[in-house]
């Protein structure tokens, strides 16, 4: 079985990851967010499923979607998506004690799962949702980053709303041929460049 320093190594050397985000995946190993019978599996490069059809996605997705968010220091984030949450660890890592994160799922499994486990850890910046991730959570917005964890058809105008201006959202866009996108809220409407091929599980 490989460990966390393996996985983390590979993510510098082949250099997905910045030293922030490797910080963090040091403080919070990729296992601690996994169901049992994938802890074996943890520090593979790989997507792997965590039940009712979602997944946890490869680290070197992570670190890529973290790294094009540039997510600063006291910056306030909603994350569409929050499976494992092991991403939703890492971002609060990345915002700091002065930033704060928004992470909403459909499922209220993997909400309430998280939430426990964020108050074991100690992790007091982070508030779990119940909801439709296509609606955003408006109560806390305007957000500074929104990152969406599924793949959808298009940006949802709540979404657009939401981000405040000159904010970034990371947002995989297809159905069976898929993108990853990087928008910037500009004027109000948001400026799309597509970054990469991706495959992820569908917006439900």
């Amino acid at each position: 079985m490989r460990t966390n320093e393996d996985i983390i190594e590979y993510l510098r050397a082949s250099g997905y990851a910045t030293s922030e985000i490797i910080n963090a995946m040091r403080k919070y190993p990729r296992g601690l967010f996994l169901p049992s019978y994938q802890k074996e599996n943890a520090y593979f490069d790989l997507p792997l499923p965590i039940g009712d059809g979602q997944t946890c996605s490869a680290p070197s997705m992570v670190a890529t979607v973290l790294s094009f968010a540039n997510i600063a220091k006291g910056q306030h984030i909603l994350e569409i998506g929050t499976g494992s949450a092991w991403q939703t660890a890492l971002i609060s890592e990345l915002v700091g004690g002065d930033g704060s994160v928004v992470s909403i799922d459909l499922n209220d499994k993997f909400t309430s799962e998280a939430e426990a486990k964020f108050a074991a850890l100690g992790i007091t910046n982070v508030r779990f949702a119940v909801g439709d991730g296509k609606r955003g959570w408006h109560e806390s917005a305007p957000y500074d980053r929104i990152i969406v964890s599924a793949a959808c058809d298009r940006i949802f105008d709540e979404w657009v709303q939401q981000l405040k201006e000159g904010g970034i959202i990371i947002v995989p866009i297809g159905d069976v041929i898929q993108h990853l996108y990087r928008g910037i809220k500009k004027n109000g409407k948001i400026e799309l460049t597509q970054m990469m091929a991706v495959q992820f599980v569908k917006l439900m």
